[in-house]
């Protein structure tokens, strides 16, 4: 059985980041996490239950490599761990449960311990939304 684990960001308005990870028994407490009122919450990502190939734990919104798929020049493409419902095999199937957006894929999968293991996250989209940004937007 996996364990059952939240990663919360809150954000001030000085756009600096206050995250902490916390057991599901912790977050009965929030003032213990939450900081001063000064900071507002916007985004809780529960724990996948995988790690990456350097040992650290995969959250819902982490960005990570893409074990499997590859852009021109060989590099990994990145992918965005979500949860909820996906299509796998093309549209034939649907699945519930973690699964990578990756981008310049038209398709999504369910993240396996197999995958988690030889990929690497790289940020969040909270802290590093950048990294998801289209080269394409750019021009």
């Amino acid at each position: 059985m996996r364990e059952i684990k939240f990663r919360f960001y809150s954000k001030n308005d000085k756009d600096k980041f206050f995250v902490i990870e916390s057991s599901l028994e912790q977050i009965e407490d929030q003032d213990s996490w939450q900081g001063s009122s000064s900071w507002v919450r916007i985004a809780t990502c529960q724990y996948t239950g995988l790690k990456d190939k350097n040992g650290k734990e995969i959250y819902e919104g982490d960005i990570i490599t893409d074990a499997y798929h590859y852009d021109d020049n060989g590099n990994n493409l990145l992918g965005t761990v979500s949860f909820g419902e996906c299509t796998i095999g093309g549209d034939e199937y649907y699945a519930f449960g973690f699964y990578l957006e990756t981008k310049g894929v038209d398709y999504t999968d369910l993240i396996t311990p197999h995958q988690a293991r030889d990929s690497e996250v790289v940020g969040n989209i909270y802290q590093n939304p950048e990294l998801m940004v289209d080269k394409l937007d750019n021009i």
